[in-house]
């Protein structure tokens, strides 16, 4: 095993490419130098194998759909935590025959499940897919039927209306992965028909496994186009990424470890002047999560106490703002425009209505 010098300095950034497109795609980057470097804790080892028995059951429910075992599956959890990443991942080891939408609706569905009826559909986002009536309808009928000749084809409809209204039709022998941050509402009677037909999937990890993950991923090195970092780079990398979200007590994101390498190489590699640890304080503040894991039934009454539910959430946006350490005033009030966008475009909701959130929400909690 090669080793750095032990003369403490710094390990230098490895093999940076600034070459032109043309050059970089007729280079192929060597492999990271491997280092000593301490390994995972028992705690760590114990969180991570932990998570990899998590996802050995969502790979061997994706080999199902793939091999015609199950008609489809729903896989729920936070956001970041690798749903979609081991779906996909499982599906191009197989060399499955796949196609991957986000936020599609019911009738370009239908057209995708005419065009390739035997394929494995990954549709990630699917909440907006299941408030429409026509897609469900449209769903059930996609993952339910009998065998035929050994397989499961469906018979699938779509009605058409306007000026030509009609019924069209499809046989889809293929399966539907579904992916979303929450579970689906189980008090609706058509979402519990579809949940009958295929089975579904939890995929919460804890803290402490996603941290045992992103260390572990941080010593196998990162290689990419732009250049590539050794594994003490990416230890120092992601230990100050977990730190981080301790700190700002938000959920860690596996997304996050990508943009974390890219800040580092943008500062190391291309000559930016900006700390990457500053650019990348800054990312993650715009990108944290506060999500919440329990079922719906399970959540506390108060959070449904105010009939406004804009009103609930844009209270609840200020406390976490208010709760971030190290921030300056004007810090908090920019974030609070940056996160009230979706409420109010393009500039977010207004500094003064930031402070009459605070004070409703200490209002409310007086009261209750």
């Amino acid at each position: 095993m090669k080793s750095v010098s032990s003369s403490g300095q710094r390990p230098r950034l490895l093999n940076v490419h600034r070459r032109s497109l043309s050059e970089k795609s007729s280079t192929r980057l060597e492999p990271a130098i491997e280092l000593d470097l301490p390994p995972l804790s028992a705690e760590d080892e114990n969180a991570l194998a932990s998570l990899q028995s998590q996802q050995q059951v969502l790979r061997d429910i994706t080999l199902g759909c793939i091999n015609g075992h199950h008609t489809g599956a729903h896989i729920h959890g936070p956001p970041g935590v690798g749903k979609t990443h081991t779906v996909l991942n499982t599906l191009r080891e197989q060399r499955a025959d796949f196609r991957y939408y986000q936020r599609i609706t019911a009738k370009p569905l239908f057209y995708e499940l005419e065009k390739f009826p035997g394929s494995v559909f990954v549709i990630d986002d699917c909440e907006q897919l299941f408030t429409e009536r026509s897609a469900l309808t449209l769903i059930r009928s996609a993952l339910g039927g009998e065998r035929v000749h050994g397989r499961r084809e469906r018979r699938v409809t779509f009605s058409v209306t306007g000026s030509r209204p009609r019924v069209l039709e499809v046989y889809f022998y293929g399966s539907i992965i579904f992916t979303a941050n929450c579970p689906l509402a189980h008090d609706k009677p058509e979402i519990r028909a579809v949940m009958s037909r295929v089975p579904h999937l939890g995929l919460t990890p804890s803290e402490n496994e996603l941290r045992a993950l992103m260390r572990y991923v941080a010593r196998k090195g990162h290689v990419s186009e732009a250049g590539q970092l050794s594994p003490a780079e990416c230890v120092e990398v992601i230990e100050y990424l977990i730190n981080l979200a301790s700190e700002l007590a938000g959920h860690l994101d596996l997304r996050w470890i990508d943009h974390a390498y890219g800040h580092y190489l943008t500062q190391n590699g291309s000559g930016g002047k900006t700390d990457w640890r500053d650019m990348l304080k800054f990312h993650v503040m715009r990108t944290i999560t506060y999500f919440d894991n329990t079922p719906p039934n399970a959540r506390q009454v108060q959070a449904n106490v105010d009939a406004n539910g804009q009103l609930c959430r844009e209270i609840t946006i200020a406390q976490e703002i208010q709760k971030l350490p190290g921030l300056t005033r004007e810090d908090r009030l920019r974030l609070w425009q940056d996160r009230t966008k979706e409420f109010h475009p393009p500039t977010g909701l207004s500094r003064p209505t930031y402070f009459r959130r605070l004070a409703a929400g200490r209002a409310k909690l007086i009261a209750s």
